[in-house]
């Protein structure tokens, strides 16, 4: 029987920014751990975050600033899939499980 192939996604879970996009110190310190993950053994990430009074009041969604700093990083374009635009953490699973569970990695 072939071995199934397993594709790594990096799920990252949205925290704050501020009125301008600039990622607060969780954000950052998240997103350099996801990296470090995508350095030593390659996948896809999956970027979570949205709008929010207390993390986001930007016309932006975090994910999309979260998409950016990894990018800045060095992470490939093409490894990051769709953002996941979602207001509270229970959202961001909820929502990322759905994408998941379609690929199957």
């Amino acid at each position: 029987m072939p071995a199934r192939f397993m594709h790594n996604i990096i799920l990252t879970l949205g925290a704050a920014n501020d009125q301008y996009g600039n990622l607060n110190k969780i954000a950052e310190e998240r997103l350099l751990i996801a990296f470090q993950v995508y350095k030593r053994y390659g996948g896809k990430f999956l970027c979570t975050g949205g709008f929010g009074s207390k993390f986001n009041k930007t016309h932006r969604p975090h994910a999309f600033y979260a998409k950016n700093f990894l990018i800045e990083l060095g992470a490939s374009s093409t490894d990051i899939m769709n953002i996941i635009v979602s207001s509270n953490t229970v959202d961001d699973m909820r929502l990322s499980k759905d994408i998941i569970d379609k690929l199957q990695p």
